[in-house]
């Protein structure tokens, strides 16, 4: 499902088209696109997020590249894993943890920040090399909805990929326009938990998000006729 598929869909639920853009700005609709793609992430953690980075002597400050990450679950350095740790058990063993360098063994959870919607955290001990190799990985799409790759594929399920749309509707109808209403952004908002409820499920399930349907066998099934005894006797 690309992009354009999908801004389709947006644009004509609304009355509108993307070349009138009557009611709602492709600008702005791009923009709620991703924050629902976000929300979703936030909520259901269902996709994850790949980036490699190379370290830089005396800095212990990782930031990441794009706003899609979020909520880290593992990080290497030169191919071996990092602990996550909190700032309060660095300082119990080490006072002087700030300028201490080293290989980093471990990363900072409570040391995490969003910096211009930019994922940030801190690795422990500093760095004392350049151009090490850090994998870091995450919570998130691979990639942002942008205008200018429309028939790029969105990185959602394939029947999670339409609901994206009740995300956007919310933020549509809230906007002030013409065509803001409270009332339709609620029913929307019901539409989208349902959606992410489902996806959630599906996601800590650890089940096949992509929902596909398998053909039925030649095996024998079991049936409750197969259960039903010959004889049922009357009661005494």
């Amino acid at each position: 499902m690309t992009w354009q598929n999908i801004k389709d869909f947006f644009y004509e639920t609304v009355g509108d088209t993307e070349a009138a853009q009557a009611f709602f700005v492709e600008d702005d609709v791009t923009a709620w696109a991703n924050e629902a793609l976000r929300e979703a992430v936030e909520r259901t953690e269902f996709a994850d997020y790949h980036e490699d980075q190379v370290s830089a002597a005396a800095t212990a400050l990782v930031t990441l590249g794009s706003p899609s990450a979020i909520g880290l679950w593992r990080v290497e350095y030169d191919g071996e894993k990092l602990e996550p740790v909190t700032l309060d058990s660095i300082r119990r063993i080490n006072r002087f943890w700030a300028d201490y360098s080293a290989t980093p063994v471990a990363y900072m959870l409570d040391e995490q920040a969003m910096t211009s919607d930019l994922l940030a955290f801190r690795l422990y001990p500093v760095p004392g090399a350049d151009d090490d190799n850090i994998a870091i990985y995450a919570y998130g799409v691979q990639y942002i909805i942008s205008d200018t790759s429309p028939t790029q594929p969105v990185n959602v399920p394939e029947w999670f990929a339409y609901a994206l749309v009740f995300g956007m509707l919310v933020r549509a109808y809230q906007a002030d326009t013409e065509m803001q209403s409270y009332q339709r952004s609620d029913f929307y908002r019901m539409l989208w938990d349902d959606a992410l409820m489902r996806l959630r499920g599906r996601s800590y399930g650890r089940l096949n998000k992509r929902w596909e349907f398998q053909q039925a066998g030649s095996s024998r099934k079991i049936s409750a006729r197969n259960l039903i005894p010959e004889h049922i006797p009357e009661p005494a």
